[in-house]
């Protein structure tokens, strides 16, 4: 079998070449697919972590909010629990903020 061209495939009497170039296009989807899955893994994981931040951050507004409203009616004890909450809550948004 000679006189290989691009367009080889297509003739009847190379049909290895079109075996090989239907071998190679299938590769290539399977690759596709892969890097079209870990991309959409990539953004529901991206999305994901932004619902996530928005409920610590949701959270933490309340308990700071619960904390202006009432905190003066609180126990100290309780006071100082809720701050230390409000704190851990601002370092895992990395606000630093307590």
């Amino acid at each position: 079998m000679a006189g290989h061209t691009e367009d080889c495939y297509l003739d009847p009497k190379h049909h290895p070449c079109a075996i090989a170039r239907a071998a190679r296009a299938e590769g290539a989807l399977d690759e596709a697919r892969r890097v079209a899955a870990e991309a959409l893994a990539g953004v529901q994981h991206a999305v994901d972590a932004e619902q996530t931040l928005r409920r610590v951050a949701a959270l933490r507004a309340e308990y700071q909010q619960d904390l202006d409203r009432k905190g003066g009616d609180w126990h100290p004890r309780v006071r100082t629990i809720v701050e230390q909450v409000i704190s851990q809550l601002g370092t895992a948004l990395g606000t630093g903020e307590g």
